[in-house]
């Protein structure tokens, strides 16, 4: 098995794809857990991208794709797949109140833009540690606002086919924490946000303001995947519901229940895939048990899932 993996990483690295062997993941997810991946590919644009999936689908290899792995909890274990890395997609251009990112353009770095640039609309995202894929796919947003608000359009390359095409907000089927990138094979590739012209200093000030909210009421602090589950309805706040049960700094080995806010699992310094799966357990049992709600994440977990 790893002759094959080794056979597809001098494929890969004589078509100048930069690629490594047996990385840990642990160092590319925010709540810092996860074994190794047999191969860690790092295309740098498109073209390369594109050549790394003609790779793998004709080895017949199974791969995932990874952000600014947030959201993402990967297994302890070494994982026999190619996982393929967007940090490299990092364009960022401002054209007549358009603000056009790639895929892997970190939200800090948007943000910066449009303080620069004078450019209000995506303040919400401030302190969020994703990129711009991650946001889009997953619809992110905070206080009352999401992406699809101040989405104009996706280019996105459909892995099946590879066809590029552009994808308006309206057909992405955009709701809460979702849209149509968890049913297609599709991977954006970068958004366009159509955004208001404003005064830099005014939107220093409410990135500011979002930032101090988070660092408030967040554990920012501390290696997380982010708010792990998704809101059932939408009076139901979860972190607030955990919170009452009596779970805030509950503990599994190194992964504990955020004093600062119930709807997050932090990683204390050592804590394992099988330690944040055993509390997210524990949480949706104890939530179900008291409130009557079946929980569901919103962390993707690459393993056995909770």
């Amino acid at each position: 098995m790893k002759a094959r993996w080794y056979r597809l990483f001098r494929e890969l690295f004589s078509k100048n794809i930069w690629v490594r062997m047996w990385e840990p993941l642990s160092f590319h997810t925010t709540i810092r857990i996860g074994g190794r991946a047999a191969l860690f590919i790092f295309p740098s644009n498109v073209g390369s991208f594109k050549e790394a999936l003609t790779v793998l689908k004709t080895a017949d290899v199974s791969y995932r794709k990874l952000g600014a792995g947030s959201n993402t909890i990967a297994p302890d274990e070494d994982m026999e797949t190619a996982v393929i890395s967007l940090s490299g997609f990092t364009g960022l251009s401002t054209s007549g109140g358009n603000l056009v990112a790639e895929a892997g353009v970190p939200l800090f770095k948007v943000l910066n833009l449009c303080i620069e640039e004078g450019l209000s609309g995506l303040e919400f995202l401030s302190g969020i540690p994703g990129s711009v894929g991650g946001a889009v796919r997953m619809n992110a947003g905070a206080f009352e606002r999401s992406v699809a608000d101040v989405l104009e359009d996706v280019r996105v390359l459909d892995e099946d086919t590879g066809e590029i095409f552009t994808l308006r907000a309206e057909e992405a089927g955009f709701g809460y924490r979702k849209s149509i990138f968890f049913e297609k094979d599709w991977t954006v590739l970068s958004a366009r946000f159509k955004l208001v012209n404003a005064d830099s200093e005014a939107v220093r000030r409410e990135v500011v303001n979002h930032l101090k909210k988070r660092l408030a009421t967040q554990p920012l602090e501390l290696p997380s995947a982010g708010s792990v589950f998704k809101r059932p309805v939408k009076d139901f706040y979860v972190g607030k519901a955990v919170e009452a049960l009596g779970l805030k700094g509950y503990r599994i080995g190194d992964a504990a229940i955020s004093e600062k806010h119930a709807g997050f699992i932090v990683n204390l310094g050592r804590a394992t895939y099988g330690d944040v799966v055993s509390l997210v357990r524990l949480v949706k049992m104890k939530v179900r048990e008291s409130y009557g709600v079946d929980l569901e994440t919103e962390v993707e977990f690459w393993g056995e899932r909770p």
